[in-house]
C-alpha cells in the first residue's frame, strides 16, 4: 500500500522513517530519533513518469548522516529513498547553485533538474539547470555541459 502523502518534506520524512522503521538502521545512517532536518533542494523532474522531489539532509549533532529524497505524490510528499552519507556531505545552497553556474558560463537563476538518461549519476545528483548565452536550456553532468538529455526510451518530456 502506497503511504498518504504528507503535507510538508519534514513530515514525510518524519512518517517515513517511523513507518517503515528506519531509525537506527546501521546501513541507512544509523538515525537516532533525535535527528534534524537540514534545508530541502528541490529538484525539477524532465520527464512525466517521475515526480519532481527534494533533496533534504538528515542532520545528527553536526554531522549529515543520511540524505532523504522525498517525493512529490498527489499534492504532498512522501520519502521515496535514504542513503546513507560518506563523510559530512552538504547538500548546496541556492547561492551555491548559482555561482557554480555562473562558473560554468551560464545565466539565469540556477535549478537542479533531473531524468533517467544515459549521462552517470542518479536522482541524488541531479543536474545543474540554467541558460546557455544563446537562451538555450543547458545541463550540467559529469560529462560537462549540454542542452540535451536524450532520456531513456519510454519517458515524455514534460512539455510535450
Amino acid at each position: 500500500a502506497f503511504a498518504k502523502p504528507a503535507s510538508s518534506v519534514e513530515l514525510a520524512v518524519e512518517q517515513g522513517l517511523r513507518d517503515h522503521d528506519l531509525l537506527g538502521d546501521p546501513e541507512l545512517g544509523n538515525l537516532p530519533p533525535t535527528y534534524t532536518l537540514g534545508d530541502p533542494v528541490h529538484v525539477n523532474s524532465l520527464v512525466r513518469e517521475m515526480p519532481s522531489y527534494d533533496l533534504v539532509e538528515i542532520v545528527v549533532g553536526n554531522t549529515v548522516r543520511a540524505v532523504a529524497l522525498v517525493r512529490e505524490r498527489a499534492g504532498g510528499y512522501v520519502l521515496g529513498e535514504l542513503r546513507a552519507t560518506v563523510g559530512n556531505i552538504d547538500l548546496p545552497s541556492q547561492s551555491e547553485l548559482q555561482s557554480s553556474l555562473a562558473a560554468r558560463g551560464l545565466r539565469g537563476t540556477a535549478s537542479l533538474s533531473w531524468t533517467w538518461t544515459r549521462e552517470p549519476g542518479s536522482p541524488f545528483a541531479p543536474f545543474l539547470t540554467g541558460y546557455d548565452a544563446s537562451g538555450r536550456t543547458s545541463f550540467v553532468t559529469p560529462r560537462g555541459t549540454t542542452t540535451s538529455l536524450p532520456t531513456m526510451r519510454g519517458l515524455t518530456l514534460r512539455g510535450n
